[in-house]
Parts: structure tokens; C-alpha cells; sequence
């Protein structure tokens, strides 16, 4: 059957829509900021209203980050990649996925640098990101039970607090 379609005002009522009509077990994401010409503004807010929307929802939310350069999106350094990473555990994420592992099919010169190359053989990113989730898993395994109650983004596009139907244990 098609999706229901959802009649939003805004990217964030959409999802909180989808999250209270659904019910999904776990909120799953993918938003890639890095594009060829720079950063795509929208990263630090869709990744806030995710993780406030399962914030609400009470379920937890995975983000899928870039790997792979394809179309409009550059070749990333260990940096970036890493970035993304830290972001999802900065934001509360509960997974950490990323696009792609291995890109099937014929080879295509708009699409490169998947963990895995066309041939089978292992690209850079490989490695990369063998280390940055070990380093994901052991940041990841602390905070396995803890409860993220506000996550905080100060500069460009503005700050981002819990959402305010939450209270937060801490008082200041």
C-alpha cells in the first residue's frame, strides 16, 4: 500500500507526524551536508528535529551518514567522515550507518569512493571508518545508558534545545 501522505506546515511537523501516526520502532535518517560547492545549511536543524522527534516519541533514531561521492556530494577526508559520526553521538543518535558499503552494479563515474570499491577491493574509506566506528562503539558503549535530555548547536542556523514538553533531570 502508498504512504499515507501527510499534509505538514514544516519539515518538523511532518516528522513529528510521521513518528505519532506510525509509531516506528526506531527513527531512521539520512541527511548529507557536504556537497561539492560547500556545506548544505540544513544539516544542524533536520538533525535536531530528528532527534527531538524521537526524543518525544520515546524511540531511538539512527542516522545514516555520507561515505560515498556521488552526483552534487565531494570525496570526503577522515574528517568528515568523523564528523558526521560525532555529530549522531552528540545528538543522542543510537545508530550509526553509512552510504554506502559497497556500490553494486556497473561501474559509474558519478559514483566513488564506497568502502568497498567495484572490484571488490577496499577503498581509503575502508579503513576510515573501521576506525572511526571502533572510536563510535566505545564513545557509544558509554553512553548506552544514559538518556540524552538536550543536545546544543551554537553558531550558524541558531541553537537547538530539548524539546519543551521534556524536562530535564538537571537543575540549574
Amino acid at each position: 500500500p502508498a504512504a499515507p501522505h501527510y499534509q505538514a506546515n514544516s519539515y518538523q511537523d511532518y516528522v513529528e507526524r510521521f513518528v505519532a501516526t506510525v509509531r516506528p520502532a526506531v527513527l531512521s535518517y539520512d541527511h548529507y551536508p557536504f556537497i561539492a560547492t560547500g556545506d548544505r545549511p540544513q544539516y544542524f536543524p533536520n538533525l535536531a528535529i530528528i532527534r527531538n522527534a524521537a526524543a518525544r516519541g520515546k524511540i531511538p533514531f539512527w542516522q545514516i551518514c555520507l561515505c560515498v561521492q556521488h552526483y552534487d556530494y565531494r570525496h570526503l577526508t577522515e574528517g568528515e567522515l568523523r564528523f558526521q559520526a560525532m555529530q549522531t553521538l552528540a545528538f543522542g543518535g543510537r545508530g550509526l550507518l553509512w552510504y554506502t558499503y559497497w556500490y553494486p552494479g556497473e561501474p559509474n563515474e558519478t559514483v566513488k569512493h564506497a568502502m568497498i570499491n567495484y572490484d571488490g577491493s577496499r577503498d581509503p574509506h575502508y579503513d576510515m571508518i573501521k576506525s572511526i566506528n571502533a572510536d563510535a562503539k566505545a564513545i557509544g558503549n558509554e553512553l548506552l545508558a544514559a538518556q540524552s535530555w538536550a543536545a546544543y548547536h551554537v553558531g550558524d542556523g541558531g541553537e537547538y534545545a530539548m524539546p519543551p514538553d521534556l524536562k530535564s533531570p538537571v537543575q540549574i
